[in-house]
């Protein structure tokens, strides 16, 4: 194959229409010949390509991943649920209320509906008055969510604390 046979075949594999027996056949080519000047990472990655089929694990490799496996600590499932409230933050809590607004915007109104929307206020500061009063109780009920959010994230906290305190008076002790 000379290089822009090479050239073509290649351009072809980028744009994914070759088959297994011509990508079989980059890989060959890569592997046996000089690489032109301009195709060098192609040669490694053919190379690499080919290298791949040779790698095979060990015979004894599923019994040493058992065995370590075996040797490690069993965590508690209280710690996996501890670790969990540090991660929460107020704005994955809003994200998740955003969500669960437009969800159920979409459910309501799906796409393509031909309603039409009609004014239910005619006084313009009424609606605005109106919706003040759903804007507040929204952000009250909001502002619950958080003080109960920052409760739990000082329980982690002293939790955090403990665990420091049980392993250095462990490694004392020892």
């Amino acid at each position: 194959m000379d290089t822009n046979d090479l050239k073509l075949l290649l351009e072809r594999y980028w744009d994914g229409q070759t088959s297994r027996k011509e990508e079989d056949q980059l890989k060959a080519w890569f592997l046996n010949n000089p690489t032109p000047e301009g195709l060098e990472n192609e040669a490694q990655l053919f190379t690499y390509y080919s290298n791949q089929g040779k790698i095979s694990l060990s015979n004894d490799f599923e019994s040493r991943v058992i065995d370590q496996l075996r040797e490690e600590e069993p965590v508690s499932n209280s710690a996996k649920t501890i670790a969990f409230w540090p991660l929460l933050t107020n704005w994955k809590v809003a994200a998740v209320i955003s969500g669960i607004v437009v969800a159920s915007f979409v459910l309501k109104n799906p796409f393509g509906s031909s309603t039409q929307m009609t004014d239910t206020y005619d006084n313009p500061q009424d609606a605005y008055e109106a919706t003040k009063a759903i804007l507040l109780t929204i952000s009250t009920s909001m502002n619950k969510g958080k003080k109960h959010t920052q409760q739990l994230m000082k329980f982690s906290e002293a939790q955090d604390i403990i665990s420091e305190v049980n392993v250095k008076s462990n490694k004392e002790g020892s």
